[in-house]
């Protein structure tokens, strides 16, 4: 009886460990993804590398320019302006041709705005070429809450230089999308942003902010969406 009893003891020693062991294992593979994804969100994000988001930046900086010339704007990176001037834009579309670009200018302290739209000609007669879409400047009048309020709210919302905005590093979506860019001159010096229209950073909800106030102020159009 006694070998019987021994073997027996350790029979059920080992199906005891057998069982913790396998009960472990299961606890390890249900609980192991979700606390790393908790403890490491980023490592789950599909993060831009710096090296993509540099070409990102100078595709759009080529977009702009087109953009410029189809407008029949002098490049802003390429605006001869006195040390005193400075010139902003905000530019929203670039999916298709023909982006709304509304424009505001400082020289020597005097502000003025611009906004440029898109007008379709229509052909004269049916044997003329397709028509044309032409850009249309128009000189608006000053924002509604005057000119010294609206500067205030730009530089609290980052609109000075440089521009006080990070980019958007994490969006993946389709590179064809609409996106917002805001680009500004002082004096020689340039800098630019620009967020896909449905970014989810805090620096891109608030440059849509920023033009949603531009299309309020100014009575226009730019197609910066109702917000969230």
């Amino acid at each position: 009886m006694k070998p019987y009893l021994n073997t027996s003891l350790v029979l059920s020693i080992i199906l005891l460990l057998v069982s913790f062991y396998s009960s472990c294992q299961r606890r390890s593979d249900e609980t192991g993804p979700s606390m790393t994804n908790t403890s490491n969100p980023i490592e789950t994000s599909q993060t831009i590398s710096p090296k993509e988001m540099q070409l990102r930046k100078e595709i759009m900086l080529r977009a702009i320019e087109r953009e410029a010339v189809w407008s029949r704007l002098t490049n802003l990176k390429d605006v001869a302006l006195q040390p005193e001037e400075s010139e902003t834009r905000v530019w929203v579309g670039f999916a298709l041709m023909n982006t709304p670009c509304f424009i505001l200018k400082d020289v020597n302290g005097q502000k003025s705005a611009v906004f440029i739209s898109a007008k379709v000609s229509r052909p004269a007669s049916a044997s003329d070429r397709k028509p044309r879409v032409l850009p249309v400047h128009t000189v608006l009048s000053a924002p509604s809450s005057g000119w010294p309020e609206f500067d205030r709210y730009l530089k609290e919302q980052g609109v000075e230089y440089p521009l006080r905005f990070s980019f958007d590093n994490r969006h993946s979506g389709d590179p064809d999308e609409e996106s917002i860019v805001i680009e500004m001159k002082s004096g020689a010096n340039y800098s630019m942003v620009f967020f896909p229209l449905f970014t989810e950073t805090a620096d891109g909800k608030r440059a849509l902010e920023v033009c949603r106030k531009i299309e309020q102020e100014f009575h226009i159009k730019l197609g910066c969406g109702t917000g969230s």
